[in-house]
């Protein structure tokens, strides 16, 4: 039940991606995003693409070895996780 303006999104996918720019992600990396539907999952995937980045996104239900399976296979350099 949140409304998320033009403004706010673009202020939070900037945030973020400057986040991700100061740990280091850099253009052509792998980023997994482990979060529920949710406005901030948007903040993510956006801020990813921004960098140049690519999201992977990963099913918040996947625990163990599929999730081992998926983050070890992706070549994923982050992960972003609620």
């Amino acid at each position: 039940d949140r409304v998320v303006t033009f403004a706010q999104l673009g202020a939070n996918v900037n945030r973020v991606a400057n986040g991700l720019a100061g740990l280091g992600v850099p253009a052509g990396a792998r980023v997994s995003i482990m979060m529920p539907n949710c406005p901030e999952w948007l903040f993510v995937f956006f801020a990813v693409q921004k960098l140049g980045a690519y999201a992977v996104p990963v099913n918040v239900a996947l625990r163990c070895e599929g999730l081992r399976h998926v983050i070890g296979h992706s070549d994923s350099s982050a992960l972003v996780c609620h």
